[in-house]
C-alpha cells in the first residue's frame, strides 16, 4: 500500500480492516499525536505514508496561516482605499413650506415653495445637487411618488415647483444629497467661511 491516504479513502472496497487502517492513519494527521502514535505502535502508516502525512500536515499549516493572512491584507487594502475617499455632505433642513395658489380658480397651475437651510461648513464648494422625494395626490388618480432634482447653495435658499390645480403634495422629504469636496481639516477649526 503505497497510496496516499485520500486515495485509500476514495478507492478500494469498504471493509472493516480497511476502515480501521484509514481511521488509524487519520489519527496520525494530528500533529500532537504523531510522535506518540509512532512510538507506541498504535498508528498504522502505509509504506510511504509518513511522507504523505507530513505533506498533508504542512499543507494544513500553510492553509491555516496563509488564508487569514490573505484575508487580513485584502481587508486592510479595502479600508485604506475607503479612508482616502472620505465624502462630505452638507446638512440640509426644511425651514418653511408655502403653497401659492392664485385667487381666481381659473388658473391651472399653483406653486409649491420651500425655504431650505444648508449647513455646508464641511464642504469646500458653495453649491451642489440634491433631490426631494414627493408623494403627489391627484383627483381621480392614484398617489404618485416622484423625485425632483434641485441645486443647494450655502446658507439659506429657496426651491419651487409648479403643479396642476387638481394636484397636491401629500408628503415630501429631502432624499439624495450629492457629496461635495471636503474642506481641509485645518480650515474646519477656523470657523465658518466668509465671502471675500
Amino acid at each position: 500500500m503505497t497510496a496516499r491516504l485520500p486515495s485509500i479513502a476514495r478507492n478500494g472496497p469498504c471493509t472493516p480492516r480497511r476502515d480501521a487502517m484509514i481511521s488509524n492513519a487519520f489519527e496520525c494527521f494530528r500533529p500532537k499525536r504523531l510522535n506518540d502514535a509512532l512510538s507506541t505502535g498504535r498508528c498504522f502508516i502505509p509504506s510511504g505514508g509518513l511522507r504523505a502525512i507530513e505533506h498533508a500536515r504542512r499543507r494544513r499549516i500553510r492553509r491555516q496561516v496563509f488564508t487569514p493572512l490573505v484575508t487580513f491584507l485584502f481587508l486592510l487594502s479595502g479600508a485604506a482605499s475607503a479612508w482616502s475617499q472620505v465624502a462630505c455632505k452638507p446638512l440640509l433642513s426644511m425651514k418653511s413650506i408655502q403653497e401659492v395658489r392664485a385667487a381666481a380658480m381659473s388658473s391651472t397651475l399653483w406653486t409649491w415653495n420651500a425655504t431650505i437651510n444648508a449647513d455646508a461648513r464641511h464642504c469646500a464648494t458653495r453649491a451642489g445637487n440634491f433631490e426631494i422625494d414627493f408623494i403627489r395626490t391627484k383627483e381621480n388618480s392614484p398617489d404618485l411618488q416622484f423625485t425632483e432634482k434641485f441645486r443647494w447653495q450655502q446658507d439659506q435658499f429657496a426651491v419651487s415647483m409648479e403643479l396642476n390645480s387638481d394636484e397636491s403634495i401629500l408628503e415630501f422629504r429631502i432624499g439624495f444629497i450629492a457629496p461635495c469636496v471636503c474642506r481641509p481639516i485645518d480650515q474646519l477649526a477656523s470657523g465658518p467661511r466668509h465671502e471675500r
